[in-house]
């Protein structure tokens, strides 16, 4: 049987001789942290942890750019108090350089601020450009306190629930069927990538089948395969398959039947010229070269 990682961390640990229970833990005993070399500098306050750069900035000893969420082994260490939060600060050295950066988190502003060693990217957008909700400014916020402006608010927001009702209503239904059963909906879908996974498996198979390399962009139709059993090719046949039916017609072929004997070769005769002065028709010969003297 397997043994579980506690079981397994639990063995593996090496116990001296001369070490007892009532000597306290074996990291006591020892006289290590159990946290090892993060703990090297725990007497001065300082606690070595993984952080993550929580904006884009840049670097001030190389001027590299550092993205939002490289990793970096920082110094933790309190440097402060807001009200009864602790302020810690995070020392880390650049990927990129020698360079240290420094950062503090900010409790009163929810924030980090650059401390040292390291700049930060302003990045500012409109709402608008960010297709997000805009915040409500102040003097709309100081009229929602005004008992007057709510009231009338609050009349019309009456009348529009009033009116939008019925349509609300077939929303939550819609809502309500679609999503409710959950289970069912997964249910359906994977049983539709199933179903498309069988058939691009086939799609593949014919295709290996049919010694084709290429994928087809376009799936087979009904159409196609009307327009493919319509047309037919020449049937091409080996010299076997030719001996073999030439055999069958002699053998079905009866024993009586006249031979037809093959067409004699037409014989062409030389032309003839005809002389209008005379009654007999000379055959037409070749022109010679009579020397003269």
């Amino acid at each position: 049987k397997t043994k579980k990682m506690a079981e397994r961390k639990s063995q593996q640990k090496y116990y001296p001789p001369e070490w007892d229970p009532s000597k306290g833990s074996i990291n006591k005993f020892v006289g290590q942290h159990p946290l090892r070399e993060r703990a090297s500098k725990l007497h001065l306050g300082i606690l070595v942890v993984r952080i993550e750069m929580p904006f884009n900035a840049w670097c001030e000893g190389c001027k590299n750019h550092i993205g939002r969420g490289v990793r970096y082994n920082a110094e933790k260490r309190q440097i402060g108090n807001y009200m009864s939060t602790k302020i810690w600060a995070f020392r880390m050295k650049c990927h990129l350089c020698d360079n240290y950066m420094e950062l503090h988190t900010d409790p009163k502003g929810r924030d980090y601020v650059c401390a040292s060693g390291v700049k930060r990217k302003v990045e500012t957008y409109a709402a608008e450009d960010a297709e997000a909700i805009g915040l409500t400014e102040k003097e709309e916020k100081e009229k929602l306190n005004d008992p007057f402006f709510k009231l009338e608010h609050q009349e019309e927001d009456k009348a529009k629930a009033l009116s939008e009702f019925d349509r609300l209503q077939q929303i939550h239904a819609t809502q309500n069927i679609l999503y409710k059963d959950d289970y069912s909906n997964s249910q359906l879908l994977r049983a539709n990538m199933r179903t498309k996974k069988k058939e691009l498996r086939k799609d593949r198979h014919q295709l290996r089948h049919k010694h084709i390399t290429i994928p087809l962009p376009l799936a087979e139709t009904k159409e196609d395969k009307e327009i493919a059993s319509k047309t037919s090719f020449g049937i091409v046949k080996s010299a076997e398959e030719k001996l073999q039916s030439q055999r069958k017609q002699i053998v079905q072929s009866s024993i009586f039947e006249k031979k037809v004997l093959a067409p004699k070769k037409q014989i062409l005769k030389k032309p003839i010229l005809h002389l209008p002065d005379s009654s007999i028709f000379l055959p037409l010969k070749k022109k010679t070269n009579v020397p003269s003297f």
